[in-house]
């Protein structure tokens, strides 16, 4: 999956994969995020639901080891 661009949230996998969520809020202008699909709703550093949140894109890949 590494590569995509944004994608509808709807398109977002709801198999505990973390991705990075974007969505449109009234004060913040657009705000971006970790989230993980789980027990039938977003999950963000314990907190749960997404409402703002249009579009998700995979997490890029991680870096190597001593760079």
């Amino acid at each position: 999956m590494s590569g995509q661009g944004w994608q509808p949230i709807a398109t977002a996998p709801q198999d505990g994969e973390f991705v990075l969520l974007a969505g449109h809020h009234p004060n913040h202008g657009w705000v971006q995020k970790v989230w993980t699909f789980f027990a039938g709703q977003w999950w963000s550093n314990g907190h749960g639901v997404a409402p703002t949140m249009s579009h998700w894109m995979p997490l890029p890949e991680a870096p190597e080891v001593g760079s």
